[in-house]
This record gives structure tokens, C-alpha cells and sequence, in this order.
């Protein structure tokens, strides 16, 4: 059943609320009750890499009539889940009598469904039509789900982090996913704005992940049209012409106090990683050179509530050059910790960034 969910509404806990819920009415907690658990807590990255595929694929031509993931979908399937609510239990007892059925059957899936519809359709066409609306929609649902777990817990299916879309993206189409450049530091709003108006930084048609030590969120360019989404926003995708607005969006979304004000004058770590599937990589400024034209602070931020350092924001998100330079540009600190206790180190070996790691320990 569906019913109108408000804009007010639309952020990725309710989301994830609803996709717990529905796993539960179709009896998933008995079988897998930690499947259903995860979905207690956020998925941003997930949420975010499943976006940034679907928004570069919606720019491509459609060579077939067959369905395919790109954002029309995307957009239509999570609005299916903000409205879902249990079916009549009528129809969602027929639907699993016909599942169990379909498991000693043998047969294919799609095959054995549509020929049980179609005897069903000659005596009572109207309870047909609601079985294939709900049979529909939970095909999607379900795969929505799927794709989104994959992403946020990619550890447990390849040995791999989180943000690995270049190892873990694979398109139906055999079209490789590259991952062309990385930077990260700490920086006030101010000189982000400046970094998002650097030459060459933000490109047409990449993917771009843009990671806090919190937070993922994802920035799409098309043509003049930044597309940004947060999984967190009750707006979900914000697009815009304007570059400073992004920047504000994004320090909105990982920044911002309880009041939604964004201290102008604090430094914050953020990081950008920009993947694409064209066949030449993007043409990109050096780290060094776009990094060095920040008057940027090297070592441990005390005044943010985290205390981060660049290094740290480097390490975050596996960016070498970006480390290279606050170590040997910056001096800085590399066994300089964060409110939690971890340094660079720890935070590139957890994310299982070798490179990072190996230069660290040579500067160590």
C-alpha cells in the first residue's frame, strides 16, 4: 500500500525506518535479524555511491528498453519506500504462498510468477493487478536495498573500504570505473569556496564523494548544474549554478551546530574523491600546487571540537599527495592525535590505505 509521505519527511533515517520496517512485515527478521539491524544506523556512504551511479547513468543513452539503475529509478525507488506501508494482507498471503511455491518448483522466477498471474488473471483481474503492482515494487525495494548495503558494508563482501567505488562499482556494461584524483586538508568555508573555483578541480560527469570524518555525501556536475546530494538533507539533492552555494551545502551537512550556524572562521577536514568512466583520465592540478596556495594550518586543529589535522583529513581518505604535502611541505606532526586518540597512522591503516600508510611510517 502507498501513502504520501511529506518532504518534511525525507531524509535517510526515516528511510532507513521504513526499509526496517518493510524487512519485517516480509518476515526478513526471522531468517537474518542482524540484516534488519544494520539499518539502525546511518548509510550515507552507501546512500551516496548508489546516487552517483544512478546520476552518471541517467546521462547516458538508453540502448535498450530493458530497466536499468540510473536516477529516474532512483528517485522512483525511494519513493516507493517513503510511501510503502504493509499491503492487504490478502494479496501479501497470496504473494508468499506463490514465493514458497516458486521454491520447490524449480523453475525461473519471472517465468513461474507471470504464468501464476496469468491463471489468475481469469478469475479475478483485479486482484492480479494489485498482486503485480506489489510484486513490482518490492522487486525494486529490494534491489534499492541490496545496492545499498553492498556499498556500506563493502568490508563484508570484498576486501575493501568503504568509498572504494573504483573496486566495487561494476557497471552492466563492462565500462570501468577509474579513480582519478583525491585531495583533502582542513578548511574554513571561505577557502573551500575557494578550492570548489580552482581550475580543473570540479569536472563534468565524475563522481565525487565528498567525506568528512562524519559524513558522506556526493556532488555531480553537469553541465553548468552542480548536482549535490546529502542523505541526511530533507531535500535529499539540491542543484544549483553557484559553487559558493555547494560549498555551504556542503559545510552545512557535516559542519553546522545544532542551530544549523557554521563557525566561518573554523577549520574543518574534508576530502574529495573523484572517480569516472571516461576512457581518459581527467587533466587535474597537483595537490601541491592547489593546496600550497592556502595559508593552511599543517598540524593539529585545536580549535575544532575534533581537533583534526590536515594530515589527518589526508589519511582519511587514502589522498598520497595530500599527505606528501602536509609531511614534507608542512612539517607536519605525524604522530599528532585527535580527540579520540588516533593518528594519521591509525587512520590510513584502518582504512586499509597501504600508500598512505607506507609513507607515514617512513616519516615516522
Amino acid at each position: 500500500m502507498i501513502s504520501e509521505a511529506s518532504l518534511s519527511d525525507r531524509d535517510q533515517f526515516v528511510l532507513l525506518k521504513k526499509i526496517a520496517s518493510y524487512l519485517q512485515k516480509r518476515n526478513r527478521g526471522s531468517n537474518d535479524p542482524d540484516f534488519i539491524k544494520q539499518f539502525e544506523e546511518g548509510h550515507c556512504s552507501g546512500l551516496s555511491s548508489l546516487w552517483l551511479y544512478a546520476r552518471w547513468l541517467q546521462t547516458q543513452p538508453k540502448t535498450s528498453d530493458k530497466p536499468r539503475d540510473d536516477y529516474d529509478w532512483f528517485k522512483k525507488t525511494t519513493d516507493l519506500i517513503f510511501n510503502w506501508e504493509e499491503p492487504d494482507k490478502d494479496i501479501a498471503d497470496q504473494l508468499n504462498n506463490l514465493m514458497k511455491k516458486h521454491e520447490s518448483s524449480g523453475k525461473p522466477y519471472e517465468e513461474f510468477m507471470n504464468r501464476e498471474l496469468a491463471v489468475l488473471e481469469k478469475s479475478n483481474s483485479g486482484k492480479a493487478k494489485k498482486l503485480k503492482e506489489l510484486m513490482d515494487a518490492e522487486e525494486q525495494i529490494e534491489r534499492f536495498i541490496s545496492h545499498v548495503n553492498f556499498f556500506q558494508d563493502i568490508v563484508y563482501y570484498l576486501p575493501i573500504q568503504q568509498g572504494s567505488l573504483d573496486k566495487s562499482l561494476l557497471d552492466t556494461k563492462g565500462r570501468e570505473l577509474k579513480k582519478e584524483y583525491t585531495i583533502a586538508s582542513v578548511f574554513t568555508l571561505d577557502q573551500f569556496k575557494k578550492l570548489l573555483k580552482t581550475r580543473g578541480i570540479i569536472q563534468e560527469r565524475k563522481l565525487i564523494l565528498v567525506s568528512s570524518h562524519t559524513h558522506d555525501t556526493a556532488l555531480f556536475k553537469e553541465g553548468e548544474n552542480y548536482h549535490y546530494f546529502d542523505p541526511s538533507s530533507k531535500t535529499g539533492e539540491v542543484k544549483s549554478t553557484s559553487s559558493d552555494k555547494v560549498a555551504e551545502l556542503i559545510f552545512h551537512a557535516n559542519f553546522s551546530d545544532d542551530n544549523g550556524h557554521i563557525d566561518k572562521n573554523m577549520s574543518f577536514p574534508i576530502g574529495f574523491r573523484m572517480f569516472s568512466f571516461d576512457e581518459e583520465l581527467g587533466n587535474y592540478p597537483r595537490q601541491e600546487d592547489v593546496l600550497n596556495d592556502f595559508d593552511l594550518d599543517s598540524n593539529t586543529n585545536e580549535v575544532y571540537a575534533e581537533v583534526f589535522s590536515g594530515l589527518h583529513a589526508a589519511a582519511m581518505i587514502g589522498c598520497v599527495e595530500s599527505a606528501k604535502f602536509f609531511m614534507e611541505k608542512k612539517g607536519a606532526n605525524v604522530n599528532a592525535v585527535d580527540k579520540n586518540g588516533n593518528t594519521p597512522l591509525m587512520e590510513a591503516a584502518v582504512e586499509g590505505y597501504h600508500q598512505v600508510v607506507v609513507h607515514l611510517l617512513d616519516k615516522g
